[in-house]
């Protein structure tokens, strides 16, 4: 903080001749915060030994549905040739990170800004990942039919999870119904529970905290 000087007094900051008083620089950055990332949770890189190159696709083979029939002693067997639909991994993707430092600028520094940039870099890299993975999952026309939209449900098409133009608004008072009917069209598509996961912006965790689910579990603390 530079004191306010009388006339004639001489000036021993660091913005005057003397510069008795030096400007001292923090050793410590100011702490930085970036945002949460999930696409690591929700993904898997099974196939990752598999790719050698950006372009690459890898076609990955499914196991066929059998078909039961009813049976009478001494009939003849029909037999099926079956057939699947492979899906098709293409990686058409690819996001990179550049910058350069001089070796003097790295020397004289007394941060170690190499470090610095390539960690900041690094979560910026997951960010800009996170969201593109997120983006294309909602944007993407390989989602059944049957899972998305004002009728999901493989059996009963009786759920509505809310369609473009047409969203369901979620509340504190339909949060809980709407996670168990996203859980509901799991069911009806045989998806084991066990693992299962839902990616949910903070404005519907806040949702969820003021919902019965969260007055429900403060009763064992209350009673």
């Amino acid at each position: 903080m530079s004191v306010t000087r009388v006339a004639g007094m001489p000036d021993y900051t660091n913005s005057g001749a003397s510069r008795f008083i030096p400007e001292i620089w923090s050793g410590k950055l100011q702490e930085k915060f970036y945002l949460s990332t999930v696409w690591n949770a929700i993904t898997n890189n099974a196939y990752e030994g598999e790719i050698k190159d950006q372009g690459d696709t890898v076609i990955i083979r499914s196991t066929p549905t059998m078909t039961i029939s009813d049976y009478q002693k001494g009939q003849k067997l029909n037999y099926e040739r079956q057939e699947t639909t492979a899906l098709e991994l293409l990686i058409n993707k690819g996001k990179y990170f550049a910058f350069t430092c001089d070796d003097i600028d790295k020397y004289q520094s007394d941060v170690k800004i190499m470090n610095l940039f390539s960690d900041d870099a690094a979560e910026q890299m997951k960010i800009t990942i996170d969201a593109d993975v997120l983006d294309t999952i909602s944007t993407s026309t390989d989602l059944h039919a049957s899972n998305v939209g004002a009728t999901a449900g493989h059996i009963s098409s009786s759920y509505n999870l809310g369609a473009s133009g047409a969203p369901v608004q979620i509340t504190k008072a339909n949060v809980l119904e709407y996670i168990i009917d996203c859980g509901s069209v799991l069911d009806e598509e045989n998806v084991p529970e066990q693992g299962r996961w839902m990616v949910i912006p903070s404005w519907f965790a806040n949702c969820i905290k003021k919902s019965d689910l969260f007055n429900w579990s403060l009763m064992p603390a209350m009673a």
